[in-house]
């Protein structure tokens, strides 16, 4: 017989933009399987067979087929359909942080951010690059001995955390403290 979609277990993927994903289907029904991945629910353009690396841009589908002992290759129309959802990366423009621009050196100041983005999740960091996390929430509390620029990010509902490089700032002017007489 042909196999059918019910005969193919396959899991939805949710991504961030510019992000890879390895699709992969099972079947505890027909032995021996092999798995051939389209991009068309006609079954007309094949992608590759066994497991498939994708990146795709946009939120895609895709079409899986089996065969194996017993059984032919699903139809036309047929076959399993799975879905990559591809999240966008928020921007520097999607948050804004607020604190005190010029300090004496050794003052605290707190940084808060604000972003629109649903069920928003801010992370701070001491460099444009995202490498060095100084902490998360709403609200960074820093003493800068020197002028010092800080960068946040938001990652929220349906949308994935800024790239390195597309962060918001905000530069903390640290002047150097009055000497004493």
């Amino acid at each position: 017989p042909k196999a059918t979609a019910d005969l193919i277990q396959a899991q939805d993927i949710t991504l961030c933009a510019g992000d890879k994903a390895t699709l992969e289907a099972t079947s505890t029904v027909v032995p021996s399987p092999v798995f051939t991945w389209y991009s068309d629910a006609q079954l007309q353009h094949k992608l590759g067979v066994g497991t498939l690396n994708v990146q795709p841009a946009t939120t895609t589908t895709y079409y899986v087929t089996v065969q194996g002992t017993g059984y032919c290759e699903n139809a036309p129309g047929t076959g399993k359909q799975l879905t990559v959802t591809v999240n966008p990366k928020a921007t520097a423009s999607d948050l804004s942080i607020k604190g005190t621009a010029s300090v004496c050196a050794g003052t605290k100041v707190t940084l808060s951010a604000t972003s629109a983005v649903a069920g928003a999740v801010f992370t701070w960091y001491g460099d444009a690059q995202l490498q060095q996390k100084l902490g998360t929430g709403t609200t960074l509390d820093v003493t800068p001995s020197v002028t010092t620029t800080y960068y946040a990010t938001v990652q929220g509902t349906g949308v994935c955390e800024n790239a390195p490089g597309d962060a918001a700032s905000f530069t903390v002017t640290a002047d150097a403290a009055p000497s004493k007489p």
